[in-house]
This record gives structure tokens, sequence and C-alpha cells, in this order.
């Protein structure tokens, strides 16, 4: 039983929260980019990164031969995005 006046931990008051708030559209958008630039070597602007909130997709408006190159490695960058937005739902790259 809490006293009244005892604190708790702000994380353990920040932890619903977390799982719940989806990040914008602006910060997926950067992330997105930086993580194919590390995986790949390529360097991506956010400007050439699309993100649709509704549908979770993103679209990168480049050359078909970087896009192919970059679907190559597809599972690995999903895998660094989902680690570094702590997102559990699916976002699709297109």
């Amino acid at each position: 039983m809490k006293r009244r006046g005892e604190l708790t931990g702000i994380s353990a008051l920040l932890a619903t929260y977390e799982t719940r708030i989806k990040p914008p559209q602006g910060s997926v958008q950067i992330i997105v980019a930086e993580v194919i630039t590390e995986v790949t070597g390529r360097k991506i602007e956010k400007s050439q990164v699309e993100y649709t909130v509704a549908t979770k997709t993103i679209t990168l408006r480049l050359p078909s031969v970087l896009k192919q190159e970059i679907m190559l490695q597809h599972e690995e960058i999903m895998a660094h995005i989902r680690g570094r937005m702590r997102d559990q739902e699916a976002i699709i790259l297109a």
C-alpha cells in the first residue's frame, strides 16, 4: 500500500506511454535515412524518404538500381529500424 506523498520512479509512470505513443512522421524519415546509410554505406537524405502514417509504409524516392540494392538488405535494415524505434508494429519498406 502506498503512503501519501511517496514518490514512484518516473520510468514506471512513463512505461505505458512508451508502448502507446507513435513516433511522428519526421522522426521515422530521419531514422530510416540514417539506418540505410549505416547498413548500405550509401548516403540517403531525409527528403528521399516518404513515410505514410496511416498505412505504415516507407517509400524511397531513389533510382531503381539503388532501391534494388537496399531491398537485398531488407531484413537487416528493418531489424535496425525496429530496434531504434522500439515499435513492435509492422512497418513496410516499399
